[in-house]
């Protein structure tokens, strides 16, 4: 199936907000969630111990985690192309964001495309759903459709305020302070 241009030029502005290659050990991201066979701690998950492997400690490259990839790809090695099918294989068709086309927003159907990269495509959608008083499943179907047309008010600003209190809300839970300037300088550079 052929990409629509929305999915494409979202794709695009999402790989300038991921930016390139890092591997910054404050991001939990950047840990490989399950462990290499040669890592030497006895846990398969990933526990404190792992915070000096280097093995474990592996990176995110252009927004694609170690803690969600590794298991698939060489995250260091991945090409644009391999990069951009992930966003659109592993978020964009599971988000199901295309089926918001009839709301013609391109700026909403973004926002929630890139919150979905920077945090869970699930958690992206539940938070519109309770946004617009539609089921939370986190799937996006034609309940959520019919609530986001039929609502009143500027959807967009409080998708964008929702996932603000959200950054702050885990930028104070899991001690990721460091990131939160960047987290809310991105929700609201994020559009078309």
């Amino acid at each position: 199936m052929a990409r629509s241009i929305l999915s494409s030029n979202c794709i695009d502005i999402i790989l300038k907000n991921e930016g390139g290659f890092q591997i910054s050990p404050s991001d939990w991201g950047n840990w490989n969630k399950i462990h290499n066979t040669d890592c030497p701690h006895p846990l398969r998950y990933m526990s404190e111990n792992c915070l000096n492997c280097k093995k474990c400690l592996i990176g995110t490259n252009r927004g694609i985690a170690a803690r969600y990839f590794a298991h698939l790809y060489d995250i260091k090695q991945l090409t644009l192309r391999e990069i951009k099918d992930i966003y659109y294989h592993h978020f964009w068709k599971i988000q199901n964001v295309e089926s918001l086309i009839p709301i013609n927003n391109d700026n909403l159907i973004l926002q929630l495309f890139d919150f979905g990269v920077n945090t869970n495509p699930f958690h992206a959608n539940k938070t519109l759903q309770r946004l617009i008083g539609a089921k939370v499943d986190g799937y996006i179907g034609e309940e959520t459709l019919s609530k986001v047309i039929e609502c009143r008010g500027d959807i967009l600003e409080d998708y964008k305020h929702a996932r603000k209190i959200y950054y702050e809300y885990i930028a104070q839970k899991n001690n990721n302070k460091i990131f939160l300037k960047g987290w809310l300088y991105r929700v609201d550079k994020t559009h078309i």
